[in-house]
């Protein structure tokens, strides 16, 4: 499947470039794509996110739609996402992004893209998150804005686990101090100490912060583990 979807992505982004559609590759398509995992079958992928500029929004769909994808789900204005599009024996739908996120004061798009760095492959070229910003996603899409896990004390291994690889992989090019204060400045500080303490539970990520966790991340953390290892059954 992962396969499937790796040549997918390319033939979406060498698509995009003949329009002169500038794309980037967001969340588990990056990290497969950018060599993130070790291998193509580390976790199995859900779908495809990729991220055009809203001023190229018509041309990126005119592209796709070229290429057979149709609007499967149109997302309301003012949306991270314009919209999620699928073709017919295809195994994974697109989401087609102009933001990263929908709370874009704490991470907006035209700020990533300027921080963003260049990939190629046999001629397709195509753009991802830089260290910082492919991390501080992943925080605010696990805990925050997908579903509201940290409200929830729900803990989504799949994202812990590109997290704790990402933190390992690219070690000192994750510019922590910028994380910890701009979300520490939106209030978000705690999901962040729990996410964090989560990682080195599960997978021994080393705490990469220059504060250490305050008791209330801890406490938080151990009730999400209390739902996680022993749920209630209806």
């Amino acid at each position: 499947r992962n396969t499937a979807l790796r040549r997918q992505a390319l033939e979406m982004l060498d698509a995009l470039a003949k329009r002169g559609v500038e794309a980037m590759l967001l969340k588990g398509c990056c990290a497969l794509l950018g060599k993130l995992h070790r291998g193509t079958g580390v976790r199995m992928l859900r779908d495809i996110d990729l991220m055009v500029k809203s001023q190229d929004l018509p041309r990126a769909l005119d592209a796709l739609h070229a290429l057979g994808y149709q609007v499967d789900l149109r997302f309301p204005a003012g949306h991270h996402a314009h919209a999620e599009l699928r073709r017919p024996h295809d195994p994974a739908a697109l989401d087609l992004h102009v933001e990263l996120v929908d709370p874009k004061h704490v991470l907006g798009a035209a700020e990533v893209w300027a921080r963003s760095e260049s990939h190629e492959h046999e001629g397709v070229a195509w753009r991802t998150p830089c260290p910082t910003d492919f991390v501080f996603h992943n925080v605010l899409h696990a805990q925050v804005h997908f579903l509201g896990n940290f409200y929830r004390g729900v803990l989504d291994l799949h994202q812990l686990y590109d997290l704790a690889i990402a933190i390992r992989r690219f070690g000192s090019a994750i510019d922590w101090p910028f994380i910890e204060a701009r979300l520490r400045a939106h209030r978000l500080h705690r999901p962040l100490q729990t996410y964090l303490l989560a990682a080195g539970y599960f997978f021994d990520t080393p705490w990469p912060l220059a504060a250490r966790p305050d008791l209330a991340s801890r406490v938080f953390l151990a009730q999400c583990l209390i739902g996680l290892l022993a749920p209630q059954v209806p």
